[in-house]
């Protein structure tokens, strides 16, 4: 994540861009904001539950809390489909 979405000091280095705007601020913040949001999916849903046992309460989740993390997935997935890939020229 950081390497592809989070190098605001370099923009030209940035494989994925979800905004032509970053040389002002509210760019860069929509910038980093939702490449905080994919590291935190990252590490809040798939994390604990490819590192804990089994039987640990956090591999165990209602079919409602499943949904909810889909609909943050898919949200996460269109923007990404969206999203200006390759390096600037």
């Amino acid at each position: 994540m950081q390497a592809t979405m989070k190098q605001l000091d370099t923009p030209s280095k940035l494989r994925i861009r979800f905004n032509d705007g970053l040389s002002k601020d509210s760019g860069k913040s929509e910038q980093s904001g939702l490449a905080l949001i994919f590291e935190g999916v990252f590490r809040a849903f798939r994390n604990p539950k490819g590192h804990e046992l089994e039987d640990r309460p956090l591999v165990k989740i209602t079919a409602l809390e499943a949904l909810e993390q889909l609909i943050v997935i898919s949200y996460l997935m269109r923007r990404l489909e969206t999203a200006y890939t390759g390096q600037v020229s």
